[in-house]
């Protein structure tokens, strides 16, 4: 009997297969895309999302980073599981010419936050901000209060902050060492 993600696998493969014949261009923003359908179709990962995706090398020799991050903590058989779906439908797929590595893991503690779901997860940590606002370009290290879709708010020395996605240079956890 097939398990869930077997199904799960070969029905994204056909789907990528469809795709593919329908003449989908092969370039990085193509796969980009791809991957990021890929994974919020497949029902078991409903919780995940791509944060980033990098390809690099040339053709037969290309690798191709994957990072995705969960609403919830992901955990290393998570991540193995989704990597196997995911070489399975690139592979398919024909995004990649030639042979290609597929690694897929999570950003890391030191990665920027990049994605509005990330924000939301790590409400309540300290964060370091830097932004641009009227072409100067500030810094400033608060406590991540809230996300929504244009922006976030980071609570500094008892005054909240909204700082618009549009004004954000970048946005890291501050960890504790």
């Amino acid at each position: 009997m097939a398990t869930t993600s077997e199904v799960e696998s070969s029905t994204v493969v056909a789907r990528a297969a469809a795709e593919r014949s329908a003449g989908q261009a092969a370039d990085a923003g193509a796969l980009r895309s791809f991957v990021e359908q890929t994974i919020g179709r497949a029902t078991s990962f409903s919780d995940v999302f791509l944060v980033d995706l990098v390809t690099r090398g040339h053709k037969g020799s290309r690798v191709v980073e994957v990072y995705v991050d969960g609403d919830q903590a992901l955990t290393i058989d998570r991540v193995a599981t989704l990597s196997r779906l995911l070489q399975s439908v690139v592979e398919t797929s024909g995004l990649v010419e030639g042979d290609f590595r597929l690694d897929v893991s999570t950003p890391g503690a030191e990665s920027p936050l990049r994605q509005p779901r990330q924000f939301a997860k790590h409400a309540g940590r300290t964060v370091n901000v830097r932004l641009e606002r009227d072409g100067v370009s500030c810094t400033f290290k608060g406590v991540l209060r809230s996300a929504t879709a244009h922006g976030i708010e980071v609570e500094t020395d008892g005054e909240l902050e909204s700082v618009p996605f549009n004004q954000l240079i970048e946005c890291r956890v501050a960890l504790p060492w």
